[in-house]
């Protein structure tokens, strides 16, 4: 008798809550723009000083992976011995925000969200298109976050805003 219960539980467990497989969709970030330089944490800081870059991994050529970003599927055109485009995948615990693509003397950035990675920002095509369809010397990925306001703006902002309530209430008698 418990083994048919059991045989009746594990069928409509597997009908009721049938076994889902994991599928990792490869994605293309939002081209941001092409910059001149290097890719560096301090460039890009200086490009959005509202986010603070951390730099996950960086796999230079001829090499296809470093420190948990892979390169596959790449793809060389004209005589370059370098890659003009490709697949990415990184397999470290923070997830990809931005991901540079350098060629030449410039780099393009792009941007990895929720919105367009449905939750998979650790998997991408890259390309040099927006590079003159140079090769690629290097890749970079990054993990970002927000740069706290310091506390003393907090104070002097509420400061400043009971100054002029003081102010408002002495015009008012």
């Amino acid at each position: 008798m418990k083994l048919c219960k059991l045989i009746v539980a594990l069928f409509f467990g597997m009908v009721l809550f049938p076994a889902q497989q994991a599928t990792a969709n490869v994605v293309s970030g939002d081209f941001v723009n092409v910059f001149a330089g290097n890719d560096s944490e301090a460039a890009l800081e200086s490009l959005f000083p509202a986010l603070s870059f951390t730099q996950l991994a960086k796999v230079e050529t001829p090499d296809t992976s470093n420190g948990g970003l892979g390169l596959d599927l790449l793809v060389f055109t004209g005589t370059s011995n370098q890659p003009t485009s490709g697949q990415w995948g990184y397999t470290g615990p923070e997830s990809v925000d931005y991901f540079v693509v350098k060629a030449g003397n410039n780099y393009a950035l792009y941007h990895y969200t929720d919105a367009n990675t449905l939750n998979m920002r650790n998997i991408g095509h890259w390309d040099t298109t927006e590079l003159e369809n140079k090769g690629m010397s290097h890749v970079t990925a990054y993990s970002v976050s927000t740069v706290p306001i310091p506390t003393a703006v907090w104070l002097l902002g509420s400061g400043l805003i009971g100054l002029v309530g003081i102010s408002r209430r002495h015009r008012l008698k």
